[in-house]
């Protein structure tokens, strides 16, 4: 994200997620990098909205939520949403597809947070393990 955008301009983010538990951390977290930062549950979300965010992250379990007409030219979308489709599919919480000839940035799903959640939490492993043999 840094390098897409100007760290001098003021950036905003939504956080869209179905509980706190998810959107309070990460609302910490980018509010302690001077992002300006909103968050909304999934269904009190206002579509027309969206254009104003620069960063939108989402986790609600819904798929297909947010499509690129929703959203600003460029905006950078972070899509956590895990969704098993009854064909069998596995997919975020955008259209995904809707975004192949945009100037957004997207997470894919699979593939996108997925493994980076992995690593961190085997990363998180390894350090309690040490710590814990006192290595």
């Amino acid at each position: 994200m840094q390098n897409r955008m100007s760290v001098h301009e003021t950036l905003h983010a939504l956080l869209i997620g179905n509980s706190t538990v998810f959107t309070i951390p990460v609302a910490t977290y980018l509010k302690s990098k001077g992002i300006k930062t909103d968050a909304v549950l999934a269904r009190a979300l206002s579509k027309p909205l969206l254009k104003q965010y620069d960063i939108i992250i989402v986790a609600c379990g819904q798929p297909g939520i947010i499509g690129s007409a929703d959203v600003a030219r460029n905006t950078v979308i972070i899509d956590i949403g895990t969704n098993k489709l009854q064909d069998g599919r596995v997919v975020g919480d955008t259209d995904f597809a809707s975004f192949a000839h945009t100037e957004c940035a997207i997470t894919p799903v699979p593939g996108g947070i997925g493994p980076v959640t992995v690593a961190m939490l085997m990363k998180n492993t390894v350090d309690l393990a040490r710590r814990a043999m006192k290595i």
